[in-house]
């Protein structure tokens, strides 16, 4: 029996409002250096909401790289969903920005770990 492999995105997301929110985000790996060029998902990944979350899954060829499910909270399925189309990193750190109350350090490291969670199986093109 093959386990299936399962990868949660887990950062904590905190929408911009007046109240004081604690905003966590949970380490994850983050080894792999961020190439400064373009990027966006993989063809063959596809995304599908479900409850609070996004679910990602290999499909064709794609499957080849990754047999599993990967389940993202609220503010990684901003930043995947920001990834159906070409963009950068600071792309993708302005985005967080502007949608949720985050520093600039806070939110490169956020982007950082969800953009390692993606290339670990392949799926993101860059």
């Amino acid at each position: 029996m093959k386990l299936m492999m399962t990868i949660c995105f887990g950062i904590a997301p905190r929408k911009k409002t007046n109240k004081a929110w604690h905003y966590a985000a949970e380490q994850f790996i983050c080894s792999a250096a961020i190439a400064g060029g373009t990027m966006k998902l993989s063809e063959g990944y596809i995304t599908q909401p479900y409850k609070d979350e996004l679910l990602l899954v290999a499909a064709g060829p794609a499957a080849a790289k990754f047999r599993g499910l990967a389940r993202a909270n609220e503010t990684a399925a901003f930043l995947i969903e920001r990834l159906g189309s070409e963009t950068d990193e600071a792309g993708l750190v302005a985005a967080l920005r502007a949608e949720y109350d985050v520093d600039e350090e806070t939110a490169r490291a956020d982007v950082r770990d969800v953009l390692d969670k993606l290339r670990s199986i392949g799926a993101l093109d860059e």
